[in-house]
């Protein structure tokens, strides 16, 4: 004869098996349907806007609001350090750095011939963009992209961009985007000499 305590755990090992094999068969399920979404919505292949240009090869940045006009500014000091835009903003180097290697390993999913007559229609306004990206790299070119609205490329979510004096319409990547706008609204800056 069982006694009442060895009865429930019996009761409760048959219900905690039922439950991992609940668990088991929605997880399995589960996977089953993200792989057939995947298969009928790849992703699709980025590539580089700036695929010859290094790190090191990039001598200033600035992260731009067009509507206010106001910028985030860094350059290289002598000793390739990164600089804020006056002399007595002292920046995180590190902070700095992933700024630098975003533009260089800035990807787009898609490219294509824009109505340059109804640029309205992918964000851009009477001022430009939403956002300006430019640089100069350590031979004297100058690059720039201008962010425009919101994109999305299956279900990649993105922003329209020009680049350059390029024909094209970008579809960058909005995790890039997103991170290179934080940064202007909180650049790595670390204090500034002199200050208490």
């Amino acid at each position: 004869m069982m006694n009442s305590d060895t009865r429930t755990v019996i009761v409760l090992a048959v219900i905690f098996i039922a439950l991992v094999g609940a668990f088991l068969f929605q997880t399995t399920r589960l996977q089953e349907e993200a792989s057939q979404t995947i298969s009928q919505n790849p992703t699709p292949e980025a590539s580089l806007v700036f695929p010859s240009i290094s790190e090191s090869q990039i001598r200033a940045i600035q992260l731009r609001d067009p509507a206010s006009g106001n910028a985030f500014t860094m350059s290289r000091g002598p000793e390739g350090d990164w600089r804020g835009g006056t002399v007595s903003e002292l920046i995180d180097q590190t902070g700095a750095s992933y700024i630098a290697r975003t533009l260089v390993l800035l990807p787009y999913y898609r490219r294509f011939e824009a109505e340059t007559d109804n640029l309205s229609r992918y964000g851009f306004d009477s001022d430009g963009g939403e956002f300006v990206i430019s640089f100069i790299t350590t031979d004297g070119e100058q690059h720039s992209v201008v962010i425009g609205g919101d994109a999305v490329t299956g279900s990649i979510p993105g922003f329209y961009g020009l680049v350059d004096d390029r024909p094209e319409m970008y579809v960058l990547e909005a995790s890039s985007i997103s991170f290179l706008l934080t940064e202007y609204l909180d650049p790595p800056l670390l204090e500034t000499a002199g200050s208490p």
